[in-house]
């Protein structure tokens, strides 16, 4: 008997949750959000692909020949560089890094020997850390990540005004 009283008085605590102002402010917030995310899922993909087709279009459809091999992006006083015998890993660097807008990358969001396979791989490149590099969709990034991709990636200057998109991210 005392676990029904229990759950009728959970319940009562949920609906009064669900109906305070604070909350409802937070439900609509994460749901414009989403709704912000699920709209630059095209956008985003769309200018990623173009780039990609022609970075491909520029260095030929080559692949790294050493596929196996764990490639680590590391920066000296030369600038940045890939830890690869082949030329390919490193010509897609120099590339995807002429297109940094604001100086930061984060390397271990994508892989290396993706970049002229995935044009997703690259996107990940101008997101902040944290993003998986197994995933090839752009369906399986968050707003922030796409907001991220905006801002550091010179592709969408004068696309959006990156003004606004900073005060949203």
């Amino acid at each position: 008997m005392g676990g029904h009283f229990s759950r009728r008085r959970n319940a009562a605590t949920a609906v009064a949750r669900f109906r305070h102002p604070d909350y409802i402010r937070w439900l609509k917030a994460g749901q414009a959000l989403k709704c912000c995310g699920e709209g630059l899922i095209d956008f985003c993909t769309d200018v990623i692909v173009r780039f990609h087709r022609s970075l491909v279009g520029l260095h030929g459809p080559a692949v790294c020949p050493f596929p196996g091999n764990i490639k680590k992006v590391t920066k000296d006083r030369r600038g940045w560089k890939v830890n690869c015998a082949c030329r390919v890993c490193d010509v897609w660097l120099k590339s995807i890094e002429s297109h940094l807008a604001t100086g930061q990358f984060s390397w271990k969001n994508s892989s290396v020997q993706e970049w002229p396979i995935h044009p997703w791989q690259l996107a990940k490149v101008f997101m902040g850390p944290g993003k998986d590099p197994g995933s090839y969709d752009p369906s399986d990034t968050d707003t922030a990540g796409f907001l991220q991709l905006i801002l550091n990636c010179r592709l969408f200057a004068g696309k959006l005004d990156g003004n606004k998109v900073q005060l949203v991210s």
